[in-house]
């Protein structure tokens, strides 16, 4: 009887263990910087300093800019005014201090791949995972786009994961206008992400200067 005690607790035991294991497997307690980089493999360096970002801080993603390392999987080279993505999935991580009080707002320069042979095109946008708002460009102009952060998704995190769903990419070989082979979504010139209480001040100051000059 307690050979079959011990037997029945071990093989709980066993079970529970590889249960655990199973759980880590899903679930794994890593950092972000080794799940970005070695498991999830959209970071495209372990070294989480290198997406260490300060809000207010201007970035040229154009060729000017020596190192755009904010960018990670899913983006082509940078070029001579933007970068464009060429993958399903663009991504973009930023390190940014969970304590900051107020909401956060993205501000970028970006514009479509649309050209008369592909009028239209589509792009999800998530942070962290959570679905944001859909954009959709009908012209190849460089247009600015803003878009609210909540504080929360910071909340117990330091991460900013900005997720590019391109759904209407597609290539300039395809369309019959160059040998380029690459699947375009959007081409980003600039971005910037800054306390939403200083773009409300900002804009309110601005303006107040526009209602000067018109006096």
């Amino acid at each position: 009887m307690l050979l079959k005690s011990f037997f029945i607790l071990g093989m709980a035991a066993l079970i529970a263990f590889y249960g655990y294991c199973l759980y880590l497997s899903v679930n794994p307690k890593v950092s972000n910087s080794y799940r970005l980089y070695y498991l999830e493999k959209i970071s495209s360096s372990p070294h989480t300093s290198s997406y260490n970002y300060k809000p207010g801080e201007k970035i040229i993603t154009s060729r000017s800019d020596s190192n755009p390392h904010y960018l990670s999987k899913g983006w082509s080279k940078p070029e001579g005014d933007c970068t464009w993505s060429n993958s399903k999935d663009a991504h973009l991580l930023f390190f940014i201090d969970s304590q900051i009080p107020t909401d956060l707002e993205m501000i970028v320069k970006v514009q479509g791949f649309v050209n008369p042979k592909h009028p239209k095109q589509t792009v999800d946008i998530y942070i962290n995972n959570i679905f944001m708002e859909t954009w959709v460009f009908i012209s190849a102009e460089a247009i600015e786009k803003r878009l609210l952060i909540p504080r929360k998704i910071l909340a117990t995190n330091d991460l900013l994961s900005i997720t590019i769903i391109n759904k209407d990419r597609t290539s300039l070989r395809k369309l019959e206008l160059s040998d380029d082979k690459r699947r375009l979504g959007i081409c980003l010139h600039w971005l910037q992400i800054n306390s939403k209480l200083a773009n409300d001040v900002s804009d309110h100051c601005n303006r107040f200067r526009n209602r000067l000059r018109s006096t």
